[in-house]
């Protein structure tokens, strides 16, 4: 299964974002492609506890939607995310494409280092292992939102 942190699947990832234009449109959803990119970032920062993200979970989201998510079960199209990372709603709206990307892409390096624990605040606690995967995941659901 795909995960970010195998390197190979890290590079496809980023080469997927360079991809990436400031005319590349949305297929669903409200953002567009710069609110994208931060909203990724926001999820990374969230991980490394720079963003403070309240606990929604449940027994339910700990247990069947954790592994069935993990086993790659496809994401919905629109799925609410957290108030914190939502940039549509918090009105952010960043102005320069690449600036974004070159700030995703570190922190899609930062995020290869492993920790010792992270706890998910919808899946719970989730190993470096399942933390890869589900960075993979969500990255790849909105890159395929983008059309790359």
């Amino acid at each position: 299964m795909r995960n970010i942190n195998n390197p190979e699947d890290t590079k496809s990832i980023q080469d997927r974002i360079s991809k990436l234009t400031s005319g590349s449109k949305g297929q669903w959803g409200k953002m567009n492609v710069n609110q994208m990119l931060r909203h990724l970032s926001d999820a990374l920062r969230m991980q490394s506890g720079e963003i403070e993200v309240k606990d929604t979970g449940n027994f339910f989201t700990h247990t069947v939607f954790k592994w069935v998510s993990l086993c790659g079960a496809p994401v919905p199209k629109n799925v609410p995310t957290f108030p914190p990372i939502d940039q549509v709603a918090r009105g952010v709206n960043p102005e320069d494409l690449q600036k974004e990307v070159d700030k995703l892409n570190t922190l899609i390096q930062r995020s290869l280092e492993p920790v010792e624990s992270y706890y998910h605040p919808l899946f719970g606690k989730l190993s470096n292992s399942q933390r890869g995967r589900i960075n993979y995941i969500h990255m790849n659901h909105h890159l395929k939102q983008f059309g790359v």
